[in-house]
């Protein structure tokens, strides 16, 4: 069996919809697929899930993609899901739970235009750690102030040594003490002169000691004395590469 674009949606089974399969099912219209019921939407196959292009997608009502299982979220192509706009994505996942949304593939995610990122809003929290460390550095930066409010520490840890390089002055701005102890010190070799200087005293201090050896020289150079001074205060002298410092910065040193 198979489904055509004369198949009776409402009359079906959920025997009938997991018999069906996949074969046919790019044929259906989104009205068609909207036409599923919130119950028989949990019995198509991943295989079916997976045919589904983005247009098929739109047809989905928040109930019909909320009741959508695990599998069935990991089996939706990425080109479905960058394919959908702003609105609609963040429709569809309106209605997920915190376990359907860290269901989506770090393909799926790394995919996405900064708007449906920011579609997720304070969701943003709820994506898996690998699939957050997974942005590129220009979707990092591309995050509203409302949902980079919502990246854990978990997620910020995760950052890598590239896309930490996407963080924005207002972004760094927003972190607290407790956010910046959370960066992973070997991914911090990648936040740049500006990034650096953008701190104020308060985060500078809140650097340990294996963040600040951490970080590239050009970086402590740009510093001016009293952004050195502050985040050299609470670290042992042996953390600091002193390789280039200008004289004033060395004369704040311990």
């Amino acid at each position: 069996m198979a489904w055509t674009t004369t198949t009776d949606i409402e009359s079906l089974s959920s025997e009938s919809i997991v018999a069906n399969g996949s074969v046919g099912i790019s044929s259906l219209s989104s009205s068609q697929i909207s036409r599923i019921s919130v119950d028989n939407i949990g019995f198509l196959t991943s295989g079916a899930v997976a045919a589904l292009s983005s247009a098929q997608l739109r047809g989905l009502s928040v109930p019909q993609g909320s009741s959508l299982g695990t599998a069935q979220i990991q089996a939706l192509s990425s080109a479905a899901v960058r394919g959908l706009d702003a609105a609609l994505f963040s429709s569809s996942v309106s209605g997920f739970s915190t376990h359907q949304l860290q269901a989506l593939t770090s393909v799926n995610i790394a995919g996405l235009a900064s708007a449906q990122l920011n579609g997720l809003s304070s969701r943003i929290e709820a994506l898996a750690t690998e699939d957050f460390a997974g942005l590129s550095s220009q979707q990092i930066a591309s995050l509203s102030s409302e949902a980079f409010a919502a990246v854990t520490t978990r997620q910020l840890f995760a950052l890598t040594s590239a896309n930490i390089k996407g963080l924005t002055d207002t972004q760094l701005d927003s972190l607290d003490s407790t956010e910046i102890a959370s960066l992973d010190p070997a991914d911090l070799a990648g936040l740049g002169s500006a990034q650096l200087r953008s701190l104020e005293t308060g985060q500078l201090q809140a650097f340990n000691d294996a963040q600040v050896a951490s970080l590239a020289s050009a970086a402590l150079r740009s510093l001016t004395v009293s952004q050195y001074a502050a985040l050299i205060s609470g670290v042992a002298v042996a953390s600091v590469s002193v390789t280039g410092l200008t004289s004033a910065q060395g004369g704040a040193g311990h």
